[in-house]
């Protein structure tokens, strides 16, 4: 993703990181020739423990 600073600011303050993951071949984890996948969620709805809505993104090549 690239934002202008002040949105990257409001999105962080917005949501949180639940998880990290590298693509990983050899057990089927692929998505593109390389790359990352996220998952947020928002932090309100952590607080609560809610996980109904969980956002993905993925950031690859």
């Amino acid at each position: 993703m690239d934002y202008s600073t002040d949105l990257k600011k409001q999105i962080l303050n917005r949501f949180f990181k639940l998880i990290q993951i590298k693509k990983y071949q050899e057990i089927g984890m692929k998505w593109d020739l390389s790359g990352l996948l996220y998952y947020y969620i928002e932090r309100k709805d952590l607080l609560r423990l809610d996980f109904e809505e969980v956002y993905t993104d993925r950031v690859g090549t």
